[in-house]
């Protein structure tokens, strides 16, 4: 799976051939994004949590670089973890009993969630380093969310 078709002029930071072709997958980023889990968040439709991925870590970082691997190189993201659970949230205000005081959240697989954090900074880094996020764009890159370019056009 990859984004082949990016030719672009030179003038844009990108030389002619340049894509993302290959997400890598390395056992050092997972480790990075396991620890990085909040341990407090619900699980989603498997009921495999935070919790459960970094108490099970030692096993499952011999097996999830090659399942991601896997996943990422057929272009096949499992449909078990396409599937969400979309629940109510307070939203600590109002009367508890009105349903306008509720926002929908959905639970999804935490392991899916790593892949997609995985392929999110490959994508990132890729538009990072050919200069093809611009300041006229927000909400790509860290603390650059759509309000500081509100502030901007204000």
């Amino acid at each position: 799976m990859g984004v082949r078709d990016i030719k672009t002029a030179s003038a844009d930071g990108i030389t002619q051939g340049d894509c993302l072709d290959k997400i890598r997958v390395c056992s050092d980023e997972i480790t990075i994004i396991i620890i990085q889990l909040k341990s407090d968040k619900a699980a989603g439709h498997d009921r495999i949590g935070n919790k459960a991925i970094k108490l099970l870590y030692p096993s499952l970082i011999q097996i999830l670089p090659k399942l991601f691997e896997n996943s990422l190189s057929n272009g096949v993201f499992p449909n078990d973890w396409e599937k969400g659970c979309i629940t109510p949230a307070y939203k600590n205000k109002g009367d508890k009993h009105g349903s306008e005081n509720y926002r929908p959240i959905t639970l999804t697989c935490c392991l899916g969630k790593i892949l997609e954090s995985l392929v999110n900074h490959s994508m990132i880094t890729f538009f990072d380093k050919n200069n093809l996020i611009t300041t006229a764009q927000s909400g790509f890159g860290k603390n650059d969310g759509t309000t500081y370019q509100l502030k901007s056009i204000l």
